[in-house]
């Protein structure tokens, strides 16, 4: 998730990402990541099809992370 501040109010909004890890880099964030911790993730965008909630079709960006660092 990515915190930043909105245009029209100057409130906190929060942007989800799915991220997806593979091989030894899914073990680390397996065993060493928690709720919480502030993060820096490198990763390459890929996209996926999918249905939203009315049914139709979207692509949905993830990003395929190739770097993990803890802040």
């Amino acid at each position: 998730a990515v915190n930043r501040q909105s245009k029209h109010d100057n409130t906190q909004v929060t942007d989800w990402y799915d991220i997806l890890c593979e091989n030894q880099l899914a073990d680390f964030a397996e065993r060493v990541l928690k709720k919480g911790m502030l993060v820096y993730v490198q990763a390459r965008p890929a996209f996926e099809e999918s249905k939203n909630i009315a049914g139709e079709k979207e692509d949905r960006p993830r990003f395929i992370a190739n770097e993990i660092r803890i802040l």
